[in-house]
């Protein structure tokens, strides 16, 4: 089908964006949060998606991703977040279907709107639901101002090498 003298293949293709979460956990003697580690939480990736696809139930994220660029726009079909354990550690993920690959300029512009989406919570505040695993409520957030990064599948790939090499590197 062509859209501004390009054609676009009739299969979809997917791109994932990767990033790490901040993940807090209620202690109810002091009433008051507590971060815990990613890799504490990655036992219950299945409950955090369930929970993070059931917040999205109700919400086309693409609305909210670069409703400013024509070019964008028509190449998003859909856009899902969620979460993937990795080397041990849980990191949030968004897979986007698309009519056709980001250019690399879209790919920079569709990060910030991600990084945009991430830091407000995602949609209208996911981080501030608690979910609750294993008796205990968990905040799960897809903002960390700490190091955060957002990177493609080869970026994340190159970094989980790089991560790799760091923790096991003189064994």
């Amino acid at each position: 089908m062509p859209y501004n003298g390009k054609t676009f293949s009739d299969e979809p293709v997917t791109e994932t964006f990767y990033f790490p979460l901040t993940i807090q956990m209620e202690d109810e003697d002091c009433e008051d949060l507590f971060e815990v580690s990613s890799s504490s939480v990655r036992w219950f990736e299945d409950e955090i998606q369930e929970a993070i696809d059931d917040y999205q139930s109700d919400i086309n994220m693409t609305q909210y991703l670069c409703d400013d660029n024509d070019e964008i726009q028509h190449k998003l079909i859909s856009a899902k977040w969620g979460v993937e354990t990795m080397n041990g550690d849980i990191y949030g993920r968004v897979d986007f279907e698309l009519k056709e690959s980001f250019t690399d300029e879209e790919t920079r512009l569709v990060k910030e709107a991600v990084s945009g989406q991430n830091s407000d919570g995602m949609g209208e505040g996911f981080e501030q639901h608690p979910i609750t695993l294993d008796g205990e409520d968990y905040y799960i957030s897809f903002w960390n101002s700490d190091d955060y990064f957002i990177y493609t599948a080869d970026e994340m790939d190159e970094y989980l090498s790089q991560q790799s090499g760091q923790n096991f590197g003189g064994m």
